[in-house]
């Protein structure tokens, strides 16, 4: 008989919605705490860039890719150079349109196992990918970068 390890309650997860408009955020928002987890919101990238440089805690974070300003793949181009990913925080990038992220972006989503996904994805994989986020954040805290 296998030893299963216990899933993470997701009250622990906290999770920042990056978005600029704030419906979007709302409806995310409300989704996501009727599921038990506790959300944070930052309408832009630099606010999403304090969050994450301060937070003493690990964030799962939804990062709109296209932001006025700036994009959400110059987000984690910055999170990356700072060496905060991978290791401290997991990001899913969300996109009204999946097919408008440049080819270009791949490879350093793929590096850092960072997904794309709808807006318009079902809530039930929404709860998949932000389970598996917050397991690569437990395996990677457990890496020595």
């Amino acid at each position: 008989m296998e030893d299963a390890t216990p899933p993470v309650p997701r009250s622990r997860w906290q999770v920042l919605i990056v978005d600029d408009a704030p419906d979007i955020r709302d409806t995310f928002r409300d989704l996501l705490e009727s599921e038990g987890f506790r959300v944070i919101e930052a309408e832009d990238g630099p606010a999403a860039l304090a969050i994450l440089r301060s937070s003493r805690y690990p964030l799962i974070v939804l990062l709109d890719f296209m932001m006025p300003g700036m994009r959400g793949d110059s987000i984690i181009e910055t999170l990356n150079k700072e060496h905060r990913l991978p290791g401290k925080h997991a990001i899913i990038l969300f996109t009204a349109s999946p097919s408008t992220v440049p080819r270009s972006v791949y490879p350093a989503l793929t590096k850092l196992d960072i997904p794309i996904i709808s807006k318009d994805i079902f809530p039930e994989d929404l709860f998949d990918l932000l389970d598996q986020a917050s397991a690569r954040i437990i395996l990677q805290q457990q890496q020595p970068w």
